[in-house]
């Protein structure tokens, strides 16, 4: 739609910029040919029926257009898509569609040209024999005779005031010259348009290699795609090889897990009958240890009272020493005591001696 919108723009800039110049030589023109009035009638007429078919044509030109800018405005929308589009067969068909599309408008134009051509050699007969001409952009000649009859125009206001209108050959001349005016400057829109769908072409183009590109990044992802699949899929198999390995392996294990498991029940029975027979001799050994704990106490009160008799008899040692040293000196005090009555005794014996000799030698002091 945007495509549409810019070429309604250009035609109407185009026709703004051709209408004034070419109205004053339509004027010029048309009052100065008063002759002629079956040849002009016989050439309007015949330019009228080519008119329509060009206008026909333009129509049809015109809506071709807007349906080619509706098709610009997608290719735009999956140009701006990218790698997004999946679709590529869907978009190669719609290039090849905008293609004929193009080649159906070139020959329209084509054909509004030579109708177009027509109507300007009809027109330029007509003005041979005194008709109105299509007036050719640059020539100076016709632009100074346009210029001279606007003047000539402007010198004669009071005809236009008073209301006087030309003669039939005249007005059909007119409407042929309008028509042939528009439908030039139409060609010149649709010229315009040709080189903008000249651009466009040079766009799809762009697109087509594009979509080339695409096309063989697609391959390539493709390719790419396969072979990643393929290796994913070898990685696959090869997992579920170990897995099954693992699940073999594993169920073995849950086979001899299960046999160890019945041999440990087994086990278990035979622990909980010798821990029964641990438990009989766990209770002797507690009642020994407790007579055990009372002997060991008895044991301390005789190790501790072994050792009051070694320390009182070592007592008694150091008292036997000390009184067989008192003992000795006794002793030694006994000798001289025993020495001392010996020397007593023989003392006595002296002096009984003694006395009894001195006795008897007194007898008569009995």
């Amino acid at each position: 739609m945007a495509a549409s919108d810019d070429l309604r723009q250009r035609r109407r800039g185009t026709a703004a910029a051709d209408s004034p110049g070419r109205g004053g030589t339509a004027g010029g023109t048309v009052g100065g040919t008063a002759g002629g009035t079956a040849g002009g009638t016989l050439g309007v007429q015949a330019s009228r029926r080519k008119v329509s078919l060009a206008v026909t044509s333009l129509a049809a030109s015109l809506i071709l257009a807007g349906w080619l800018g509706i098709q610009i405005g997608q290719l735009s929308e999956l140009e701006t898509r990218g790698p997004g589009v999946r679709d590529l067969e869907d978009l190669r068909a719609q290039i090849e569609s905008l293609h004929a599309v193009i080649r159906d408008q070139q020959k329209q134009v084509t054909a509004l040209e030579s109708v177009g051509d027509s109507i300007v050699a009809g027109d330029a007969d007509t003005g041979r024999r005194g008709g109105p001409g299509i007036p050719e952009e640059g020539d100076d000649q016709e632009r100074k005779g346009v210029k001279g009859e606007e003047e000539e125009e402007g010198q004669h206001p009071a005809t236009a005031r008073n209301g006087q209108r030309p003669g039939t050959a005249s007005d059909l001349g007119q409407e042929a010259w309008r028509v042939a005016r528009e439908l030039h400057k139409q060609l010149t829109a649709i010229k315009t348009d040709m080189r903008r769908i000249t651009g466009l072409q040079e766009e799809v183009s762009g697109l087509r290699q594009g979509l080339s590109s695409l096309v063989e990044r697609a391959d390539e992802l493709d390719a790419e795609t396969a072979r990643r699949l393929g290796a994913a899929i070898a990685a696959n198999v090869e997992s579920l090889a170990e897995l099954r390995l693992a699940g073999e392996r594993a169920e073995r294990r849950s086979d001899s897990l299960a046999a160890e498991v019945l041999e440990l029940r087994a086990s278990q029975g035979e622990a909980a009958e010798r821990l029964g027979v641990l438990a009989a001799g766990r209770a002797a050994l507690l009642r020994a240890a407790a007579g055990a704990s009372g002997a060991a106490l008895r044991l301390e009160a005789l190790r501790a009272d072994a050792a009051a008799a070694e320390r009182f008899a070592d007592e008694l040692a150091g008292r036997v020493g000390v009184l067989a040293g008192h003992v000795g000196v006794l002793e030694g005090h006994v000798g001289v005591l025993e020495g001392h009555a010996t020397r007593a005794d023989d003392l006595a014996g002296e002096v009984t001696r003694r006395v009894g000799g001195a006795w008897r030698g007194h007898p008569g002091q009995d």
